[in-house]
């Protein structure tokens, strides 16, 4: 079982191939970070059955409802866990989408969206502390023993 299969265990769209169309794209979707629908999808016929099921109508925000447990889940096998969160605008203007509202005035129509990621600080070893240098990247950085 990959990880996508795993992280949508418990998906219940009420048809098995919904559930594997979904679980398909969130593996296409992830293996091309930025990427359009059709450059995540391997061919044709997987780019028509994304566009099909992100406008089958019966789904929802409810089919991240696994995505949430399985989060959750693993968080709670943590005893320190980071949420940061940011917010991002998503503007429409000039596009007929309803339920949209007001951002900054009331004719730049769009929605805010508000991602929250998870994620642990390192494991340390009693008597060790971790410094990240300003300007030095993750990969490079130095750890300084407190003496």
């Amino acid at each position: 079982m990959d990880w996508a299969e795993e992280e949508f265990e418990t998906l219940e769209l009420g048809d098995a191939l919904l559930n594997r169309r979904a679980v398909l794209l969130v593996e296409r979707l992830s293996q091309t970070t930025g990427s359009s629908i059709p450059g995540a999808c391997k061919n044709r016929s997987e780019t028509i059955a994304a566009y099909g099921f992100l406008g089958n109508e019966e789904i929802s925000w409810d089919v991240m409802s696994a995505h949430w447990d399985a989060t959750q889940k693993r968080i709670t096998q943590h005893s320190v866990v980071l949420c940061s969160q940011d917010t991002t605008k998503l503007a429409f203007n000039g596009q007929q989408t309803q339920g949209l509202g007001p951002l900054n005035y009331e004719a730049q129509r769009g929605l805010l969206l508000h991602p929250t990621y998870a994620s642990c600080p390192p494991a340390r070893a009693p008597g060790r502390h971790e410094r990240l240098d300003v300007g030095q990247s993750v990969q490079t950085r130095q750890r300084h023993t407190q003496r």
